[in-house]
Formats: C-alpha cells, structure tokens, sequence
C-alpha cells in the first residue's frame, strides 16, 4: 500500500519565512525516522547532527559545532550504505553553505 508521499523530500526556502535550524531539525528527524538502522553514519549521524542543532537553538552552541557538523555531514555522505544517507550529508551541507551566517548568528547572539 502507497502512502502518496516521496522518499524525496525537496523543499524550497524563502528568506526571512523559516527559520533555517528548524528546518535543518525537520530534515535530521525525518531522516531519524526513515533510518534503516543499517549504518552507523546515517543512523548516529543523523542524532548528534540533531543533538548540535538543539544544542544552538537553545543558546549553548559554539563556533566549533559548525566545523563538526560539516564533518559529520562529509562524513555522512561518504560513508552510508544507501542514498538516504548520502542526501541526509548532502541537505546537512548544503544548508551549512547556504546559511552559514544563519548558523553563526545563532551561536554569536547565545554567546553574549
């Protein structure tokens, strides 16, 4: 039985409509929640992504958790087993590179 919905999600963002950490969380959760199980990378990955991200939303992220939410995203993407995996690193990096400043401005403005 088909549920209709994809095992691709594409989501377009518009400035100042979302706020990029909540979608970066929706992104970790359904990729938690679509886990096989198999690979470590996807499946821990995956939660401590989800763990640094609730970290900074709630004030207590520092300038490092960006660097090592870029390597568990590199890493993620280099070594899962599957494609879910792989776009799980990818969506991690691209909104990294896309919203760095959202990133650092959440970090900067907890920091005072």
């Amino acid at each position: 039985m088909k549920s209709g919905k994809s095992d691709t999600e594409i989501t377009q963002l518009e400035a100042n409509t979302v706020k990029v950490l909540d979608t970066v969380t929706s992104c970790m959760d359904f990729s938690l929640k679509e886990s096989c199980g198999k690979c470590v990378p996807c499946r821990i990955g995956s939660k401590r992504v989800s763990e640094i991200i609730g970290r900074i939303k709630g004030g207590d992220g520092n300038p490092e958790d960006i660097k090592i939410l870029e390597r568990l995203g590199s890493y993620m993407k280099a070594t899962s087993l599957c494609p879910h995996g792989l776009a799980t690193g990818n969506t991690l990096l691209m909104m990294i590179s896309s919203f760095r400043d959202e990133f650092e401005h959440q970090i900067n403005s907890n920091q005072i």
